[in-house]
């Protein structure tokens, strides 16, 4: 990709991001141009001149700029993508960020029952067509970072289901996921796409399920590799037990 073309793609995924001035968009276009070109490449070496990377960490510094505000035009321009498609999967997954030699970095948290290693949460839903396989892109990012405090010993279910869990992303993406589509469907009148849901084993839990069921998407219960209680409840509950069902 050279630089033009690098230039356009920047524009048409992060040109209308929410972020306060149109000056930190304008910042973030020209980064994501320079590092499409080099995706695995530090800041530095992905962008050459110091003072356009001195720029990119003031921007990353700002306190008005986050994760979904980064994410944002990007997250729309994915959604006006799925309204193009009959079906669209949407996988979610969690990425661990960790940071075993950088001292000087705040406000992350553990990862791990190691206590040197420090770090955040990424968890993402991606959409990808399901006729071509082709990704559509992001629709939701949930960024968090993990508490230092030690659960209760003796907590009892009642308890738990009354303070936030990290498990509540795999429903609450979902969500974020329908509202996306939504939208797009509204402002493009589009119709909307069946969503079929691919989470791994960690997603297989009763909240998630529900929100599906609460929600119209499918589930493909056939990467479970097991027969848990909430898939045996959902595929009573669901008319589409799997991908091959849902058409």
């Amino acid at each position: 990709m050279n630089g033009r073309q690098a230039a356009v793609w920047a524009g048409s995924e992060f040109g209308e991001a929410d972020l306060g001035h149109r000056a930190r968009t304008t910042r973030l276009v020209r980064m994501a141009a320079d590092l499409i070109r080099c995706p695995a490449a530090s800041l530095p070496k992905a962008i050459r001149r110091p003072a356009q990377a001195k720029a990119a960490y003031r921007f990353l510094s700002h306190e008005k700029v986050t994760p979904e505000g980064i994410l944002s035009g990007h997250v729309r321009t994915t959604g006006q993508r799925c309204v193009e498609h009959e079906v669209v999967l949407v996988l979610q997954d969690t990425t661990t960020l960790t940071f075993h030699s950088r001292a000087a970095l705040q406000d992350l948290g553990p990862v791990s029952d190691i206590e040197q290693t420090k770090g955040f949460f990424a968890h993402t839903s991606l959409a990808v067509a399901r006729d071509d396989h082709a990704v559509l892109g992001a629709l939701h990012q949930h960024v968090w970072v993990r508490s230092r405090e030690k659960k209760p010993a003796k907590e009892t279910a009642r308890q738990r289901k009354k303070r936030a869990r990290e498990s509540q992303h795999w429903a609450d993406n979902q969500r974020h996921v329908a509202e996306r589509i939504a939208e797009a469907a509204r402002d493009h009148a589009g119709n909307q796409p069946r969503v079929i849901a691919v989470f791994d084993r960690e997603g297989d839990i009763f909240e998630a399920m529900e929100a599906l069921d609460e929600l119209g998407h499918y589930p493909d219960c056939r990467i479970i590799p097991r027969l848990s209680a909430s898939a045996a409840l959902l595929r009573r509950r669901l008319r589409y037990p799997s991908l091959a069902d849902a058409g």
